[in-house]
């Protein structure tokens, strides 16, 4: 059982809270600590820090998992192998220069050359690199476009994060306003306790900034999740949930009304021609005459119309329907996907 701390920065102490956790460990039956950081925010100096910490306060091996475009992330492996990790994880080359991982033949010629020799034969790596290189082709992988992976790191967050929320953002034709996003994040992670913005908590936190930005109103609605993360069902947060968030949550559960049943058997031939899935089949039976509104707008939206806010629905309402969209289109292609 080897135990998993992610390091998210924010202004709640991270080096206190890990350590706090740390502790925990031995009775839980961990044989190893894995520091992980995913938003590749892990400063060189913090990564010496956490893990002399890390090793004291649990008396357990750590490893470090951690990424970076700007050369962070071999720096902080070096100062982690300095401080005592044990494990680094990295990737053959062709696969961490695409993905901003730490490339195991430059660490393992680094270490070697500080005197913490880890035994690697680097000659091996550069082979296996020339077969994935060979596996991969010529097709380019597509890197993260310089807006993203710069404001990534300037609000330190994941860039898969950020990549996500601009693209539907521009499926809205509203990719002008990612930074307005990525503020309204921030303020909602302080609001919430500044939980760790690692998957699924990020998206959660980034599914409301979109309501807030595209509605322009704040908790007018609350997705589930994020009542989910109130409710402690993702982990207690670092710090002290605002009481005015908690308020707003419980006053939209309290005025939340169960949906009228409508037979799915009536729905599909009316439907046909508007619902392309299953999913948005079940769209029409739990918003009637609103999702018919918003399917029509997904169809014209290649037109450039939205016709959707100011329409019949009010904007909160709006938005929460076109995320369950979302979330069926997604579904919807996984399940193509062959296996």
């Amino acid at each position: 059982f080897e135990a998993g701390l992610l390091y998210s920065p924010g202004p709640t102490g991270e080096t206190e809270a890990l350590v706090e956790q740390a502790r925990k460990l031995p009775q839980l039956g961990a044989t190893r600590v894995l520091l992980h950081d995913s938003s590749g925010s892990l400063e060189p100096h913090r990564a010496h820090e956490l893990v002399t910490a890390l090793r004291e306060a649990s008396s357990l091996p750590v490893g470090l998992y951690c990424q970076g475009a700007t050369g962070n992330a071999l720096a902080a492996a070096l100062e982690a192998a300095r401080a005592g990790a044990d494990l680094i994880s990295c990737a053959v080359y062709p696969v961490a220069l695409a993905l901003h991982r730490v490339s195991g033949e430059a660490l393992a010629s680094a270490l070697a050359g500080a005197g913490l020799d880890t035994g690697v034969d680097v000659s091996a790596l550069w082979t296996a690199s020339e077969l994935v290189d060979e596996h991969i082709g010529d097709e380019p992988v597509t890197p993260l476009a310089p807006r993203i992976a710069v404001r990534a790191a300037e609000h330190k967050l994941p860039a898969g994060l950020v990549a996500a929320l601009d693209t539907r953002l521009r499926a809205y034709a509203a990719g002008d306003r990612l930074d307005e996003v990525l503020e309204e994040l921030t303020r909602i992670r302080s609001e919430a306790g500044w939980p760790p913005l690692a998957a699924p908590i990020g998206q959660i936190l980034g599914s409301q900034a979109l309501v807030h930005v595209l509605s322009a109103s704040r908790y007018a609605m609350v997705v589930d999740e994020l009542r989910a993360l109130l409710e402690g069902r993702f982990g207690t947060p670092p710090g002290e949930v605002d009481p005015a968030l908690r308020r707003a949550v419980s006053l939209i559960s309290e005025g939340s009304e169960p949906e009228p049943e409508t037979p799915l058997s009536e729905l599909r031939a009316e439907a046909e021609g508007l619902a392309s899935s299953e999913e948005e089949l079940l769209l029409l039976a739990l918003f009637g005459e609103e999702a018919e509104a918003l399917l029509t707008s997904v169809r014209a939206r290649a037109r450039g119309d939205d016709t959707l806010v100011g329409g019949a629905l009010d904007q909160s309402r709006a938005e929460r329907v076109r995320e369950l969209v979302r979330v069926g289109h997604r579904t919807h292609e996984a399940a193509r996907v062959p296996r």
